[in-house]
Parts: C-alpha cells; structure tokens; sequence
C-alpha cells in the first residue's frame, strides 16, 4: 500500500451503452511525488474509477490514505489500474491561510 492525498470523491450511477448499470466513485488524489515527466512540475491530480460501493471508505476528504493499487486487463488485453482497498490515516487540510493548513489534521 502507499500513501495519497485523496482531494474528494465523486459518486458515479449510471447506465451505460448496454443499459449495464454502472456503479462507484471516481476518486480525485495526488501521488507521493512530484511529476517528472516530461516539462510538468509539481503535484499533479490523478483519478481514477472505483466500481462497487466504495464511497463509505472515504469517511474524511481531503485526508491522507492508504491505497492499494492492483491491475486487470480490459476487452482488449490492455492493462487498467485499480483501486483494490483503502485505509483512512487521517485527515488533510487544505484550506487557504488556516492555521494547519498542508498539515496532517
């Protein structure tokens, strides 16, 4: 598992192409380390789709979490990443200005 700064969470409910209904959350975070790729600098967003009932593991947003990360393949063989388990550490703030603000809370 590594740590991430998960920014929020974003309830998905929907049906797709095939009227499969589509459950989860996508899930908004930062990586551990700075972007290096290419001419990007610093922290970049990343998300990412969590299927099933998954919301009620994000108990603190933003917050500092564990995640384990895992991969299958899609229709075509290609890999996708996801999200297999996640554990609350504690709690972020990222407001402007407060008195903890970027500080673990």
């Amino acid at each position: 598992m590594s740590k991430h700064i998960v920014l929020g969470i974003e309830p998905v409910d929907f049906a797709d192409e095939n009227g499969e209904r589509i459950q989860g959350a996508k899930v908004h975070y930062l990586q551990d380390e700075p972007e290096t790729f290419g001419q990007a600098k610093g922290y970049l967003p990343l998300n990412l789709f969590m299927k099933g009932d998954h919301v009620s593991k994000f108990t603190q947003v933003p917050g500092v979490y564990d995640m384990d990360f895992g991969q299958r393949r899609d229709r075509q063989g290609k890999p996708i990443m996801m999200l297999r388990d996640v554990k609350f550490l504690n709690g972020y703030d990222l407001s402007i200005g407060g008195a903890n603000h970027g500080k673990a809370v």
